[in-house]
Formats: C-alpha cells, structure tokens, sequence
C-alpha cells in the first residue's frame, strides 16, 4: 500500500526574506513593490532597526524624503550606535533644510567609536562625514569652523578632488581670499583636469592684487584652452539665422549672471 505524498505547507514570510524582497525591488526601481516587502518586515518584528533603515534608504532613492526622515530618525531611536544610521540620518536632515540638526548628527558620528568598521572604511566615513559637515556649516554661515571641517577631510583623505573647491569657498567667505587663492592654485595643479577648481580660481583671482588685468585675461584663456577646447569638435551645429540685422532673444541659464559669469 503507497503512502500518501505529503503535501508541502507554505512557510510564513520571515522577516529577512521581505527585506531580501525589498530590496531586489528596490534594484529594480519597483518601489511601491519594495516598500510593501520592507512594511511587512516591520509588522513582523517592528523594534528591529534594520528593516527601518532599509525603507528609509528606499523612500530617499524614491524622493520621498519627509518619509525618509520618520524613517532614519525611528532607526537611530532603536539603534542609536549604529554609524551608518546615524550618517544617513544626518544626511537626510541636511536634504530636507533641518541644517541645525544634521550638523548634530554630523557630530555625533565623528564622535562615535567606529569599532565596527575597517580602518580603510573609517578613514573614508569620516572624510565624508567632515565634508558634510563643512558644507552644513557653510549654510549655517559658519565659515571659520567649515573651513575647519574641509582641511581636517583633506588630512583624512588628500585625495578628495572636490573638497579644495569648498575649502576654497569658506576662506573666501570669510574673508580670506589670499587663502582662498593658493588653495584654488594648488587645486589646479594638482586636480587639472577638474574644472571646477579652475572657473574659481578665475573668479577669485578678480579680487586679488596680485593678478593684473593681462594675469586675468591669460588665466581665463588658460581655462578655455583646457576645458573648452577639447569640446569644440562635439558642439552641434545649429540651423540659425546669422544675419546681423535679425532680432535677438537672449535667455540667461544662470542666476550667477548677475552677479559673476565664473564659479565660486
């Protein structure tokens, strides 16, 4: 006599199974589908911090950043050791306008004993996190202590292209243009192919004595040989009316036009 197969039973999502699911929607940029899988985690085990987090991170790539912020802040509540957290927290706060409260949790990370870490990752985390820092500050108006933050980044890590153009900016709000220039100068020369370093050092070198007009003009053509140059085979030509008599319409890209054409 044949036994009976046994039928198998369905066994009850668990809560690492909806945040796998989660976050294969997520890759996939199906998030309506990936934050159903990461709520149902939460109902599941709604004290763990994990599945919390991992929403949160969702509904930022989703541009749901109030969402976002409920999200990281219920996080850190229930893990409030935990550096990634703290960090994306930190960084959500600063997205969403609350400047005062992320250069908080800016704070607290760089306080924080990174045990958890690498040391390579711990040297990359707090790099970023002072340069977050500096740019928070920057819009706090605190000019003194982010260009504090932004060498402090360069000594963790002097290989952060981005950060002297920053630096830069601080010292020039502050009213330290000399600094200002040689940290742009030194930029140039060490990052050349980054134009962002080059349009400020031809924006600031305008409020320096040391630059004449002619200094000027060669390091605006500088720029143009360097950066502009290489793009002029890829323009694309356009079908337009060069008669000199025709009517224009100018459109300004910019707000910067009114007060400069350069970057700072």
């Amino acid at each position: 006599m044949k036994r009976p197969k046994k039928v198998p039973t369905k066994r009850s999502p668990t809560v690492d199974s909806l945040c796998k699911l989660g976050l294969a929607y997520g890759r996939l940029r199906r998030y309506e589908q990936a934050k159903e899988a990461f709520s149902r985690a939460i109902q599941l085990d709604p004290d763990q911090a994990g599945p919390i987090f991992q929403l949160g991170s969702l509904l930022v790539e989703a541009g749901d950043l109030p969402n976002a912020l409920i999200c990281h802040m219920r996080a850190v509540s229930l893990a409030p050791t935990s550096v990634p957290m703290r960090w994306a927290l930190a960084k959500v706060l600063a997205d969403t306008g609350r400047i005062d409260a992320a250069v908080e949790q800016y704070q607290q990370v760089l306080a924080s004993c990174l045990v958890e870490l690498s040391p390579v990752s711990t040297i990359e985390l707090k790099a970023e996190t002072l340069v977050r820092l500096g740019s928070a500050q920057s819009k706090q108006g605190k000019y003194t202590q982010a260009v504090e933050s932004y060498q402090r980044a360069l000594e963790a890590q002097p290989s952060l292209a981005s950060v002297p153009s920053k630096l830069a900016y601080a010292l020039f709000r502050s009213g330290r243009c000399e600094d200002s220039l040689e940290c742009l100068e030194r930029a140039v020369a060490e990052f050349p192919e980054l134009y962002a370093n080059h349009s400020s050092l031809v924006y600031a070198a305008h409020f320096s004595p040391r630059y004449s007009a002619e200094q000027l003009f060669e390091l605006g053509r500088g720029w143009s040989e360097r950066h502009a140059r290489p793009l002029v085979e890829k323009r694309r030509a356009h079908s337009l009316d060069r008669s000199p008599e025709r009517r224009l319409r100018v459109g300004y890209v910019s707000p910067d036009f009114r007060d400069h054409v350069q970057r700072l």
